[in-house]
C-alpha cells in the first residue's frame, strides 16, 4: 500500500508537467481507478488510518494542481482564476476525485460510523480549507458543495441521531471554516484590499451552501436538522470583526449581513407558500414558525430586503427560480416574485399588528423607485395579493391572525407613500 501512495505521488507531480504524454495520464487513470476501490473497501471496513492516507493522496493531487498553476506566469489573482478555468476543464485529475468523492460520501454514510463519516467528510472541508489559503474559488466550490451531498444522504436515513450526528459536524466545520480560516485570512495582515473580493465570494457561496442545506431539510421534513442549519446561519459572521478597518472591510461586512437576510427572506418564502397551500400542516407551521422567529427586522429593514431580494441579480445568486418542490432533479419555476411577496406581505401585516393604527403611519417603508413602480402598476403581485387580502381577509386564516389581516388597507395605504416620495 505505501508503494501505491509514493507511486501516485510520482505520477501527481508528472501529470501537471508531461501533460502532452498520453501514457502517463492513462497510468494515472488507472492508478486512481484503484485507489478508488481501495478507499471502498477501507470505507466499507472501517479502516480510518487507511481513509487518512488515501486522502492525502487526493490532496496531493490539488496541490500539485496549484503549485502548476502559480508557475505558469500568472501576474494576478484575477489571471490566475482566469487561466484555472481554462485549464479546469481539461484537468482529469480533478474531476475524477469530484466524481468519486461524491460515491465515498453515500458509502460512508451507509456505514453508520460517525468516525468513518467524519474521516471521509474530512477531505472536503480540507480541500475547501486549503482553497481558501489558495484563494481559489473553483476548488472551493467543487468541495463545498459535497456539505450539502453528505446531508442528502443522510436525509433519506430513518435513522434521527445519524442526521442529527451528519447535521452538527457539517454545522461544526462550516464554522471552523468561517472563523479560523476566511476571518483569520482576512485578519492576517495579508490580504490587500483588492483580494477582499475573494473573501466575500467564499462566504457568499458558504451561504449558498447554507441554503441548500435548509431547502432540503424542508424538503425532508427534517425539522431538528432545519434549526441546527438555520442556528448555523444565525451564527455566522454574528461578531464578525475586521482588525484592518477601511472603507472595503466596511463594505463587506455589509454586504454579508445583506446575504444573510436575504438567504432567510428566501427560505422563508418557500416554506409560507407551502403553508398557504396547506394551512392547517402542524410541521410546515413548525417549520415556519422556526424561519419567521429567525428574521426580524424592522419595517423598513425589510421592506429593503424585499425590494433587494426581487432583483434578478439576487434571484439568480440563489437560484431561486430553479428551485424543485419534490428534492429530486426535475426542476420546477419557484415563481419567486409572487412568492417573495406573499412573505413580504405576511411579515409585514404581523409587524404593523404590533402598532396602534395611528402610529402606523410613522413607520417608513424603504422608499425607492422600484417600490414606486410596484404600487403604481394595478396588475403587481404586492397589489394583487393585497387587495384580495382586503376583499377576503379569511382565505388567509389561520396562516396570519385576524388582527394581522386587517392592517391590510393600513399596509397599502403606506407602501403607497413611495409614490409621492419618488415624485
Amino acid at each position: 500500500n505505501q508503494a501505491t501512495i509514493e507511486k501516485l505521488r510520482t505520477l501527481t507531480n508528472k501529470s501537471f508537467t508531461i501533460k502532452n504524454v498520453e501514457d502517463s495520464s492513462e497510468e494515472i487513470e488507472r492508478e486512481i481507478a484503484g485507489l478508488s476501490e481501495w478507499f471502498t473497501e477501507a470505507i466499507r471496513n472501517r479502516h480510518i488510518s487507511i481513509i487518512n492516507d488515501i486522502e492525502k493522496i487526493y490532496i496531493t493531487f490539488i496541490e500539485a494542481f496549484w503549485k502548476h498553476i502559480f508557475r505558469y506566469g500568472a501576474e494576478t489573482y484575477g489571471s490566475i482564476l482566469h487561466e484555472k478555468s481554462s485549464f479546469l476543464s481539461e484537468l482529469q485529475e480533478v474531476q475524477w476525485i469530484s466524481r468519486d468523492y461524491r460515491r465515498f460520501l453515500k458509502e460512508a454514510v451507509e456505514t453508520k460510523d460517525s468516525e468513518v463519516i467524519d474521516s471521509v467528510f474530512y477531505l472536503s472541508v480540507e480541500l475547501a480549507r486549503l482553497s481558501v489559503k489558495n484563494k481559489d474559488e473553483i476548488i472551493f466550490r467543487e468541495f463545498m458543495q459535497f456539505s450539502g451531498y453528505l446531508y442528502e444522504y443522510a436525509s433519506k436515513s430513518q435513522d434521527k441521531t445519524l442526521r442529527n450526528f451528519i447535521a452538527n459536524i457539517i454545522r461544526y466545520h462550516i464554522k471552523e471554516l468561517v472563523n479560523f480560516d476566511i476571518i483569520c485570512e482576512i485578519n492576517s495582515g495579508t490580504v490587500k484590499e483588492n483580494e477582499l473580493n475573494f473573501c466575500k465570494n467564499f462566504i457568499i457561496y458558504i451561504l449558498y451552501e447554507l441554503q441548500r442545506l435548509l431547502k432540503t431539510a424542508f424538503d425532508r421534513k427534517d425539522i431538528a436538522s432545519f434549526e441546527i442549519f438555520l442556528s448555523t446561519v444565525a451564527e455566522l459572521f454574528d461578531n464578525f470583526h475586521i482588525s484592518n478597518e477601511s472603507n472595503e472591510s466596511e463594505a463587506l461586512r455589509n454586504e454579508i449581513s445583506i446575504k444573510k437576510e436575504q438567504i432567510l427572506f428566501g427560505i422563508a418564502s418557500l416554506i409560507f407558500d407551502k403553508l398557504l397551500q396547506n394551512k392547517n400542516n402542524p410541521l410546515t407551521k413548525e417549520f415556519y414558525e422556526q424561519i419567521q422567529n429567525a428574521f426580524n427586522p424592522n419595517f423598513t429593514n425589510l421592506t429593503k430586503t424585499y425590494l433587494d431580494c426581487l432583483k434578478a441579480k439576487s434571484v439568480n445568486t440563489w437560484s431561486w427560480d430553479v428551485w424543485d418542490t419534490s428534492g429530486h432533479k426535475v426542476y420546477t419555476n419557484f415563481q419567486s416574485a409572487k412568492k417573495l411577496t406573499e412573505f413580504f406581505i405576511a411579515k409585514s401585516l404581523l409587524i404593523l399588528s404590533e402598532e396602534e393604527d395611528a402610529k402606523i403611519g410613522n413607520l417608513k417603508p424603504s422608499y425607492g423607485k422600484e417600490l414606486a413602480l410596484l404600487i403604481n402598476n394595478k396588475n403587481s403581485d404586492l397589489n394583487v395579493i393585497l387587495n384580495s387580502i382586503i376583499v377576503n381577509p379569511k382565505a388567509w386564516q389561520p396562516v396570519l391572525p385576524a388582527n394581522a389581516l386587517n392592517k391590510a388597507p393600513l399596509l397599502k395605504d403606506l407602501l403607497k407613500k413611495s409614490l409621492s416620495e419618488t415624485e
